[in-house]
């Protein structure tokens, strides 16, 4: 009984330690263990958001640069929002209109110089004219005179007959020489500016007038393509490409016999009103030409851009692309460039910025050299 019982604590003390040494090792594991865990948890997460972030970064990198890509086998430029208000992109909505043929032409303000120096000439030879007619009347009246008395009386001496025949002979002289000066300086004018403009030179027309008070201006109108001024036209509407509020009326004056040289073709003069034209501005002319009205699209000609001799917009297709469209078959008028095709009604197009456009379309569509394998 005795060795019973201390067999049975001797069991129970060794179960004891046995627990302890358990319990020990289980808590030293399972500090090792969360050690372990802990850094590897770390670790992971550490690089989790580290990729997280990269990817992140990289997402928003693509969504804040412009490039190019290809949309329905188009290649079109994508601008980020953000990069279009730096830019300072402007659009323009397209809109449905009619179009009433009209031919354009240069206009040139012409210097007027030798047009007044060629009516001073006129009129003073026109007063020599009238005052060599009085002359030549008043010694054709006293030769007249002397020689009556001279046949009837011979009271006269056949010297003073003499002397006044000579005076006569010589005023009449004189006034043929200023007529052969009239005509040298009446084809002078014509030459230089036409029969009609010419024939009110010498009268000195009222338009004549007001065009050496420089009230008028003379516009050198010239056609393009060598078309010639439809008939009956009397009037043009004249317009600045960069002042878009100004237009006025410039009337028919006459045929013109010179060209400009920087743009050939068939040449009219017109007067228009002085206003705010310089000798030697250019603007441009619009000349209605038939009654037949076209429907299609007027383009801005702030949204054109010149690319191989060609003019090209920048249409918008969605929020952030755009892609270059040619304009074919136009027409330059003065509200724009006129189209038929090409264009609908609400289309949205670059007014301000498409350089900018196609100078990163061009950018990212030219491979680095760098990529070249």
């Amino acid at each position: 009984m005795r060795l019973h019982n201390h067999l049975i604590r001797k069991f129970s003390m060794k179960s004891t330690y046995k627990i302890i040494i358990i319990f020990i090792v289980l808590l030293a594991c399972g500090y090792i263990f969360n050690i372990l865990f802990e850094k590897d948890i770390s670790e992971m997460s550490e690089f989790i958001i580290s990729r997280h972030t990269v990817k992140s970064e990289e997402d928003e990198s693509n969504l804040s640069r412009s490039r190019v890509e290809m949309i329905n086998g188009r290649l079109a430029v994508h601008l980020p929002e953000s990069v279009q208000q730096q830019a300072n992109i402007e659009l323009a909505e397209l809109k449905q209109a009619e179009y009433k043929n009209e031919l354009h032409a240069n206009a040139l303000v012409i210097d007027i110089q030798p047009l007044v120096r060629l009516r001073s000439a006129i009129r003073e030879i026109q007063t020599e004219i009238r005052m060599a007619e009085t002359a030549l009347q008043v010694s054709g009246q006293e030769f007249e005179r002397l020689k009556l008395l001279h046949k009837e009386a011979s009271n006269i001496s056949e010297r003073e007959l003499q002397q006044s025949k000579l005076q006569w002979t010589t005023d009449s002289i004189e006034l043929h020489g200023k007529h052969n000066k009239f005509d040298d300086l009446k084809d002078e004018a014509i030459q230089a500016w036409g029969r009609e403009l010419t024939e009110q030179l010498l009268n000195d027309s009222d338009i004549i007038k007001q065009i050496v008070e420089r009230k008028l201006l003379i516009l050198l109108v010239t056609l393009e393509n060598n078309q010639l001024l439809p008939e009956e036209t009397d009037t043009v509407t004249i317009t600045q490409h960069e002042h878009p509020d100004f237009s006025s009326e410039a009337h028919f004056l006459a045929r013109a016999l010179r060209v400009d040289n920087k743009t050939l073709g068939q040449t009219y003069l017109f007067y228009t009103p002085a206003i705010s034209l310089r000798t030697g501005q250019y603007v441009d002319a619009w000349i209605t030409a038939g009654n037949k009205l076209l429907q299609g699209i007027y383009i801005p000609p702030a949204a054109i851009i010149w690319f191989v001799d060609k003019p090209w917009v920048y249409l918008k297709i969605d929020e952030h692309s755009f892609i270059r469209r040619q304009l074919k078959d136009y027409i330059v008028t003065r509200q724009g460039w006129f189209v038929q095709d090409g264009f609908q009604d609400g289309d949205e197009i670059v007014l301000h910025g498409a350089q900018m456009l196609l100078s990163e379309e061009f950018r990212w569509s030219i491979p680095d050299e760098d990529d070249n394998p």
